[in-house]
């Protein structure tokens, strides 16, 4: 992952608790009103896998087998089972448009980038 700013993760939602998956959900964000899981981050999905945006903060390599991979922003919990890490690549993974039309001017006011130091926690792979 040298040379890379920020990595995809996917992990299992482990801990969420609500195994009955609805068509619609009400994320606090939109106040209330209910939109398709699929137009949502809800972790209660049909499938339990989630994917995280998340800035490397530093790599260590052990023995040349093995090694660990610092995150920040990482919106998974501690513990929480990772399945795959992929690198963000800037022009491939950056679209042109930004904007979903479920999402109110509130939801994007509270955004930050991934590693901007806004609720960033950190989790160490290894």
């Amino acid at each position: 992952m040298d040379g890379y700013s920020h990595v995809w993760v996917s992990y299992i939602f482990h801990a969420a608790t609500n195994r009955s998956v609805k068509a619609t959900v009400r994320p606090p964000a939109l106040g209330g009103r209910r939109i398709g899981v699929f137009a949502t981050r809800s972790p209660h999905r049909p499938s339990p896998i989630g994917l995280s945006l998340a800035k490397i903060v530093r790599t260590r390599i052990a023995d040349g087998a093995t090694g660990s991979i610092l995150l920040a922003g990482c919106d998974a919990i501690e513990g929480t089972p990772v399945v795959d890490l992929k690198p963000w690549i800037p022009g491939a993974d950056m679209p042109t448009v930004q904007h979903a039309s479920c999402a109110t001017s509130n939801r994007r006011e509270r955004w930050t980038s991934p590693g901007s130091g806004k609720h960033d926690t950190e989790i160490e792979i290894e």
